[in-house]
């Protein structure tokens, strides 16, 4: 009899269920027949707060309580990609530097960000116009100007330490003896360098009287040199080597007696409006310069390129950089690597 009774009753109630779901029109009242037809022994009591709803509206409730809270979790731990621009060309490493860099950065800030780069190739002028206008590319490293500075907002912590101001030359092979007997810089001035055609130091070595042919495209500058259109290629004692290494059957080589110097300083660029990437990125820099990894990824990097370079052996010809802007940061030391071939400010 009791059987009967417990079956009865859940009869009762899978049909209220059955009915109160499909009728759209009417109150799921399924539980209140519930509590009428149950046996006393069982002990199953409903909330105030889900007493008047079916099975079914309970389950849909949880799933989209789940769902909702999956939502907020992504939300709370999704991360903006931070595009940077591809480098020059397929042989170009000095992007790799830059992106170490970045992520020590974002990591010692503690930034929701993630690096990405950019699909294609990009020189610098075009990497330059699209973070200016906002389109596609968020972060880039170049040498500062003022006009660069003007258009885009730099995060004035050079990530090179001035080094990109440091210029030793790759020259063809054969030219060894002509640059050793180089003693003024008059002598170097009727020589033909080749670099960037959109790079600062075009307008920097144009305005200390140095000729200098303009090139668009990166590798172009290496097939100048090597085809004899130009004499001598600078470049920073912090990329050469790897350049050199990179192109082992062109017959060229580092040239060991001269070294130019103009200040210059290789930031972080974002765009204008974009205040909070650069204060996340000066911050994440900030606390690499304070806790030494900074230094560590630097000399990583650039540390035997900066030995071998024997800067305290070359003959030294200082340049003007009418170019620099005054707001680059000479009075914070901590910034910048003095070669021991200059101990004293750049200024």
């Amino acid at each position: 009899m009791r059987r009967n009774n417990l079956r009865q009753s859940s009869n009762v109630l899978s049909a209220t269920m059955w009915i109160s779901c499909i009728d759209k029109s009417r109150k799921c009242l399924c539980f209140n027949a519930f509590v009428v037809a149950r046996p006393k022994n069982i002990t199953h009591q409903p909330t105030e707060a889900t007493m008047f709803l079916c099975p079914l509206q309970r389950i849909t409730i949880k799933i989209v309580s789940l769902l909702l809270l999956m939502a907020a979790s992504s939300a709370l731990l999704a991360k903006t990609t931070l595009v940077y621009p591809a480098p020059e060309s397929f042989k170009d490493v000095r992007h790799e530097y830059v992106v170490r860099m970045l992520q020590l950065a974002i990591d010692k800030a503690g930034g929701p960000y993630v690096l990405k780069q950019s699909s294609i190739l990009m020189s610098q002028k075009r990497a330059l116009v699209q973070l200016e206008n906002n389109a596609g590319i968020d972060v880039a490293a170049y040498m500062t100007s003022v006009e660069r500075e003007q258009h885009l907002r730099p995060i004035r912590i050079p990530i090179d330490k001035g080094l990109l101001g440091w210029r030793i030359f790759l020259i063809r092979q054969e030219d060894r003896e002509k640059f050793r007997n180089i003693h003024k810089v008059e002598q170097l001035k009727h020589l033909l360098a080749v670099q960037g055609h959109d790079w600062p130091d075009v307008e920097i070595l144009r305005a200390n009287e140095f000729r200098v042919e303009g090139i668009a495209s990166y590798e172009g500058n290496f097939k100048m040199l090597r085809s004899r259109r130009v004499d001598y290629f600078p470049r920073a004692i912090i990329e050469v080597e790897r350049e050199l290494q990179q192109r082992p059957l062109a017959k060229l080589m580092i040239e060991p007696s001269i070294v130019l110097h103009y200040p210059t300083a290789y930031y972080l660029f974002v765009n204008k409006k974009n205040v909070v990437l650069a204060e996340v990125l000066e911050t994440g820099l900030k606390k690499a310069i304070q806790d030494g990894s900074f230094d560590r990824l630097f000399d990583e990097y650039y540390g035997d390129s900066i030995r071998h370079a024997r800067l305290e052996k070359r003959k030294i010809f200082k340049l003007l950089n009418p170019y620099l802007p005054p707001e680059t940061p000479f009075q914070q030391r901590k910034f910048w690597y003095f070669p021991e071939a200059e101990q004293h400010s750049f200024r």
